[in-house]
């Protein structure tokens, strides 16, 4: 504040004066903040960090940068909420950290102001999420009940689901061994597409057969996949007429690569642990015995009877059915050889 005298003369040697005064109030400009160019998160390489950060400047013609306070908000808070955003850095010099949400892609508008108190300044940029090709849905399973009872000679459909949740096409390689226990069906090998994403008539092509590898007897298949789609590839195996009764078969095995960003070949296995997506597995029961039926081949014949009497005289035979007993004795003896003989007869 300061005070000042105003005077004037009238012209007859006569003065006067009268003071009064003049206050200067400070004038607060608003900070300023640096242009932050728009960002790419790219997480199509696995080994790609999480968070993705920017650095830009801060300054206020009236007090110290360290002063000056930040926040930032994002136009899709599913994509990025606000807690998902921080800063870092100290005087003029700043950093915005971002952390996308996981399995999200698309693209957000980020705000950044800055603030002294009373005035602001914003400044924006657009943040765009690449997750690359996805296949974390991976499913191999049969068509059939799991619960229902499966023998030796029948045949099982297997189907091989492979959907590309990412937002990138991708060529893949695909290996799936046949189950343990059973052998692939020639000829019964296909595949077929599955999904939403709208293609041009045009556009559209053949999509590659899969095989089946004699030698290392798994079904290969090596094709591209658009984002948003699947393919579904199916066979059919029989059990081994060998098999041993109460085996168990698995599907477990699979294998997918593929290479997201040109660089960096990603390798997905099935996790033996997936409790989402478990193998399915399909149990080969013990077949109810027979009563005479002592070389457990679901028949009561007359090489049953010779079975009996070799065991009678004490020569060695193959596997011997004890629950073929007739008399509940634990034994095969003369009851067993009466009983067959009866059943032959009728």
């Amino acid at each position: 504040m300061e005070m000042y005298f105003y005077g004037n003369n009238d012209g007859h040697g006569g003065t006067f004066a009268k003071p009064f005064t003049v206050t200067v109030n400070d004038l607060n400009e608003s900070p300023a903040v640096s242009v932050i160019a728009d960002q790419t998160a790219d997480f199509r390489n696995p080994e790609a960090p999480g968070s993705l950060t920017a650095t830009f400047t801060v300054g206020d013609p009236d007090m110290s940068a360290d002063k000056l306070t930040l926040s930032a908000e994002s136009s899709d808070s599913v994509l990025v909420p606000a807690e998902n955003i921080g800063f870092a850095g100290s005087d003029t010099e700043r950093t915005v950290i971002l952390n996308p949400a996981e399995g999200v892609s698309r693209w957000t508008v980020v705000t950044v102001t800055v603030s002294d108190g009373e005035l602001s300044a914003v400044t924006s940029f657009t943040l765009t999420v690449i997750l690359g090709p996805v296949f974390d849905g991976v499913s191999v399973k049969p068509v059939c009940d799991p619960d229902t009872p499966v023998s030796s000679g029948d045949m099982l459909t297997y189907t091989a689901v492979i959907p590309n949740s990412g937002d990138r096409d991708a060529e893949v390689l695909f290996t799936l061994p046949v189950p343990e226990h059973t052998a692939y069906v020639q000829g019964s090998l296909g595949i077929q597409k599955v999904g939403d994403s709208e293609t041009d008539p045009g556009e559209e092509t053949e999509i590659p057969a899969p095989e089946h590898d004699d030698n290392l007897n798994r079904i290969e298949w090596t094709g591209n996949i658009p984002a948003g789609d699947a393919v579904e590839i199916f066979f059919d195996v029989a059990v081994s007429e060998d098999v041993q009764r109460e085996t168990v078969i698995t599907n477990d095995g699979w294998r997918l690569s593929h290479d997201p960003d040109g660089v960096s070949e990603v390798i997905v296995t099935q996790k033996p642990d997936d409790e989402e997506n478990p193998p399915v597995r399909i149990e080969i029961p013990e077949p109810e015995c027979l009563k005479g039926d002592i070389s457990g081949d679901g028949v009561v014949d007359l090489p049953d009877a010779i079975r009996i009497l070799q065991i009678s005289a004490g020569i060695e035979t193959d596997t011997v059915q004890l629950c073929a007993d007739v008399n509940g004795d634990g034994r095969i003896g003369i009851e067993e050889l009466i009983w067959v003989l009866r059943k032959v007869s009728e």
